[in-house]
């Protein structure tokens, strides 16, 4: 009896020293660098892949859901003529200035029959209202107007939680770094740190570019002044006129200089067949 009670015995220490595995890392756990693993034939491949982490909204410390502020990219586009362009240019540069805006591009075009320009303009979103009423203002013949809101809240706030749990990957992969003793982890890991920075650059720079947009709207403004007015039409199609025939007779002038060498030998020409029909009347009276 007392021989079956050790074999026994014997049977549940080896049972229970087996069941004892090397720690590895799998995923959504820790790797323990307590000890320096042996690297080469028959060792296990360490998983570094981080632990997965929870993407749902959080909610506030008192149950409710947060209050989401509105993320709107506001744009417009206003058209209309005037009689004065330069004196309503002046004064829609000091409009703009007054609300704290600034002209990105300006566009401008002249011709025969009118004078024009388009000016885009940035203007802070909470000033958008009342510097476009104000341009609108400046209208001495309104054609059109274009409103457009775009609400970008949602886009704004899955880039800002997929940007937090990017980062919260790189924590983790910066902790296992410090655990990495082969060559070979550590070039691994550092090759998971390297995408995911990349991951966290361009969510960044998305993020950036859409709070540059709501911040600052756009106001895209084409003016223009038609000379088929009466203060313009008469007297500027005389200017033109006078100014056109001036040019060309400079193109003329420039024209014959380009042709010198031709009329070099045109007047030697003349003069040869001048010279030729002299004497051949000179000869004919003489033999009369």
């Amino acid at each position: 009896m007392k021989k079956y009670l050790i074999q026994f015995s014997m049977i549940i220490f080896i049972l229970a020293s087996c069941g004892k595995t090397e720690q590895n890392f799998a995923p959504g756990s820790e790797p323990d660098y307590s000890e320096k693993t042996a690297v080469g034939e028959g060792s296990e491949k360490k998983d570094y892949s981080p632990p997965p982490i929870n993407e749902t909204n959080s909610t506030s410390e008192t149950g409710e859901d947060p209050v989401i502020e509105k993320k709107i990219i506001k744009t417009a586009e206003v058209s209309f003529g005037v009689s004065d362009y330069k004196k309503t240019k002046s004064r829609i540069e000091k409009i703009i200035k007054k609300y704290k805006g600034f002209v990105l591009q300006e566009n401008e075009s002249n011709n025969s029959y009118s004078i024009g320009n388009s000016i885009v303009i940035r203007v802070p979103f909470q000033n958008f209202d009342s510097l476009l009423n104000s341009l609108e203002g400046e209208a001495d013949k309104f054609e059109s107007k274009t409103i457009n809101l775009n609400d970008v809240t949602e886009e704004f706030i899955d880039i800002e939680k997929r940007l937090e749990n990017k980062r919260k990957v790189e924590a983790q992969y910066l902790e296992i770094l410090k655990k990495a003793y082969t060559i070979t982890d550590i070039l691994e890991v550092n090759e998971h740190i390297r995408v995911i920075r990349e991951e966290i650059e361009a969510k960044e720079g998305r993020l950036k570019y859409l709070s540059n947009q709501v911040g600052l709207s756009t106001i895209t403004l084409y003016i223009h002044q038609d000379y088929d007015t009466v203060s313009y039409g008469f007297f500027h199609k005389i200017g033109e006129a006078l100014g056109g025939g001036w040019n060309g007779f400079l193109a003329f002038l420039v024209g014959i200089i380009y042709l010198w060498p031709l009329l070099l030998i045109g007047f030697a020409l003349f003069f040869i067949l001048r010279s030729s029909i002299r004497r051949r009347k000179k000869n004919i009276s003489q033999n009369k």
